[in-house]
């Protein structure tokens, strides 16, 4: 049987996210404006920048020339080196104050490129808690209705996860490249990514998670529902003992490469999702559904459960705390 699952107190979130949206747009639009003006400087002082450097250039050209002249003047005219000597400290004096201006300007540049780059950073930074605020808001506020099946006397959503904050509305940290990943699990740090990092992926099969975002007290799972631990996921699998060809029916009718398809029969919809391995590479789209589930397995392993084109059943694998990215399938509390 399908149920819907209406989140509680949408409207006043949806109003207080309404209002948060539009501060958020304000914020990236007046950050943009200021990285124009900064911009703009920018052009204005690299010219200063070249004209400086020309007038050294035209002072270095004449000074050559004048002390050639002054030579010649000496040698013909009987000019006192103290005179000659006079006219160079002059010309040096003009070089000097030519050389600090040229520098003073340079520094100026560099500072206009780091404050752009500063601003930069805060306006995308901006714009990506904004779009994850928007997405967010289909799953945990709003008019989101999330989907579910009745297994047994367990009720479970029939799509993998896809947030990209935890229930509390921080943002998690979003894995964009193989360095990003490895970073975030050395460092303990809560993650996900989509596969091959393209959005699409999201809204086909929802994101891949790190542990760390899995078993963050923050809550990973949208209000009313939770991560399964193994036992769970056991009861789950119990309820169709003896069942043959579960892996097929427990599989979407797409999706699926090399025959991979399955029935659906029931509802369960699980998409090959594929996964992110201990190196951070994508693997298996097309040919592998994997989930975690809370339960720890060793220090370094949790337990999880996967699917491939060719499982006559799931299977309980120990998947790498460290390292791996999974979906996340959740359970009505």
């Amino acid at each position: 049987m399908v149920k819907y699952y209406l989140v509680i107190s949408f409207l006043l979130f949806g109003e207080s996210y309404s209002v948060s949206a539009q501060s958020k747009k304000n914020q990236i639009s007046s950050l943009q404006i200021r990285i124009d003006s900064l911009t703009a400087l920018l052009e204005v002082t690299r010219n200063q920048l070249d004209k400086t450097k020309e007038q050294i250039e035209v002072n270095i050209a004449s000074s050559s020339e004048i002390e050639t002249r002054l030579k010649e003047e000496l040698n013909l005219k009987g000019k006192t080196l103290l005179e000659l000597t006079d006219k160079n400290e002059i010309l040096s004096y003009k070089l000097s104050l030519l050389s600090d201006s040229l520098s003073k300007v340079y520094k100026w540049s560099i500072d206009l490129r780091n404050q752009i780059e500063v601003v930069k950073l805060e306006r995308d930074g901006l714009r990506s808690a904004l779009q994850n605020k928007e997405k967010e808001s289909t799953n945990s506020t709003s008019s989101s209705l999330i989907q579910t099946i009745t297994i047994g006397e367990q009720e479970w959503q029939v799509e993998n996860l896809n947030v990209g904050t935890f229930r509390n509305g921080d943002s998690i940290f979003e894995a964009r490249t193989n360095k990003d990943w490895d970073n975030a699990n050395e460092m303990g740090i809560p993650a996900w990514c989509y596969y091959n990092n393209d959005s699409e992926n999201g809204d086909s099969f929802g994101r891949l998670y790190n542990w760390h975002a899995v078993y963050d007290s923050r809550g990973l799972a949208p209000v009313g529902f939770h991560i399964p631990s193994d036992t769970e996921w056991a009861i789950m699998l119990k309820h169709f003992e003896g069942e043959r060809d579960l892996g097929k029916k427990l599989k979407s009718k797409d999706g699926w490469e090399r025959d991979g398809n399955g029935s659906n029969e029931t509802l369960f919809s699980a998409k090959a999702g594929g996964g992110r391995d201990d190196n951070g590479s994508f693997v298996k789209l097309g040919l592998m559904a994997a989930w975690w589930s809370v339960t720890e397995y060793t220090q370094h392993k949790s337990w999880g459960y996967y699917l491939t084109n060719i499982s006559e059943s799931p299977v309980r694998e120990g998947f790498n705390k460290d390292g791996e990215g999974l979906s996340v399938r959740c359970i009505k509390d």
